[in-house]
C-alpha cells in the first residue's frame, strides 16, 4: 500500500514540480528535478521511519479500543433485547390478563344484574300478594261488617215488627213453650 501511494505522489508530483521548475524555453531541469525528487523520498522515508511506530500504536490502540466498545455496545444490545423480551412478555402477560379480567367482569356484571331483576321480580310479586291479601282481609272485614250490621238492622226490624204484632199475653205463652223446650232438651 505505501509503495502504491509513493508510486503515484511520484508519477504525479515529479512532472508538476518539473514543469513548475523549468525555464521559459521549455526545457525540463532535470538535475534539479532529481535532487527535489531524492529530498521528497528520503523526506517520506524519514516520515514512515520516525511515525510508523506511533502509528501503528495508535491504530493498535484505535482498534482494541473500537473492540472494546464493540463488545461493550453488543453487551448492550443483548442486554436491551433481553429487556425488550421481557417487557414484550410483560405486555402479552397483562393483554390476556385484561382480556379475562374483563371477560370475568362482564359474568359478574350479568350475574349481579339477573341477580337483582330476579330479587326485584320476587319482591313485586310478594308485594302484590300481600296487597291482594290485605284486600280480601279488607273486604271480609267489611263484608263481615256489613252482615253484622244488617243482621242488626233485620233484628231491630223483626223486634219493632214482634213488638207491634204479639201482645203481653202472646209474649207470655211464647216464653213458656221455650222453657219448656229448654228444659224438656235437659232432662
Amino acid at each position: 500500500m505505501l509503495r502504491f501511494s509513493l508510486s503515484i505522489v511520484i508519477f504525479f508530483l515529479v512532472p508538476t514540480l518539473g514543469f513548475a521548475a523549468g525555464s521559459a524555453q521549455g526545457e525540463i531541469p532535470w538535475p534539479m528535478l532529481q535532487a527535489q525528487t531524492v529530498n521528497f523520498i528520503l523526506f517520506i522515508c524519514i516520515l514512515v521511519y520516525v511515525t510508523r511506530k506511533p502509528a501503528a500504536e495508535h491504530f493498535a490502540k484505535f482498534r482494541n479500543d473500537f473492540i472494546e466498545e464493540s463488545g461493550k455496545a453488543q453487551k448492550i444490545v443483548a442486554q436491551a433485547e433481553k429487556q425488550k423480551k421481557e417487557i414484550e412478555d410483560q405486555i402479552s402477560k397483562l393483554e390476556t390478563t385484561y382480556t379475562s379480567r374483563l371477560d370475568i367482569s362482564k359474568k359478574e356484571a350479568l350475574q349481579l344484574k339477573n341477580s337483582i331483576i330476579n330479587e326485584a321480580t320476587e319482591k313485586a310479586k310478594k308485594l302484590i300478594e300481600d296487597t291482594q291479601d290485605s284486600a280480601n282481609q279488607l273486604f271480609k272485614s267489611a263484608e263481615q261488617s256489613i252482615r253484622y250490621k244488617v243482621l242488626d238492622n233485620a233484628a231491630m226490624i223483626a223486634k219493632e215488627d214482634l213488638i207491634k204484632k204479639i201482645d203481653s199475653k202472646e209474649s207470655n205463652r211464647l216464653h213458656g213453650e221455650f222453657l219448656e223446650e229448654i228444659t224438656a232438651g235437659y232432662l
